[in-house]
């Protein structure tokens, strides 16, 4: 067959190996980049290391072309884009400490929760972080 045909078999010499590229699973994942001067940047991607060797190259988001990347801090599989979307979402909240504290839970503990997921007491109760804001923006107790 020919590959210059539209629907052709054929692969392209310039096409992407999915397996070679580790996209086969379609699992998204969430992910920060310790940028220069201490900020923090999240993201999603189904390769997280691909993309950050993107932001580190310039062509990644505007942000770590302003704040060059230092290091990639933590990534957290999410499953559907829609699960990362809502994860970066929730990070995107956290403070500088929160940010750090919850990559710094992916290092240590991988089981960890993510963001948007409830956290229980002992007695099987919602627990609430102090000082968190709420939705309304109200401040937790």
């Amino acid at each position: 067959m020919d590959s210059s045909v539209p629907g052709s078999r054929e692969r392209r010499k310039d096409a992407v190996d999915p397996v070679r590229a580790g996209m086969t699973d379609g699992t998204w994942w969430v992910y920060m980049i310790e940028c220069r001067g201490g900020r923090i940047y999240t993201g999603i991607a189904k390769d997280p290391g691909a993309r950050f060797r993107k932001h580190l190259s310039g062509k990644g988001a505007a942000f770590t072309r302003m704040n060059p990347p230092v290091a990639l801090l933590a990534k957290r599989p999410c499953g559907t884009r829609s699960d990362a979307l809502r994860a970066e979402r929730a990070l995107r909240r956290f403070g500088g400490r929160e940010k750090r504290a919850w990559a710094k839970e992916q290092a240590d503990l991988p089981s960890s929760r993510l963001p948007g997921e409830k956290e229980t007491t002992e007695n099987g109760g919602d627990s609430v972080r102090p000082g968190r804001r709420r939705p309304g923006g109200e401040k937790a107790p």
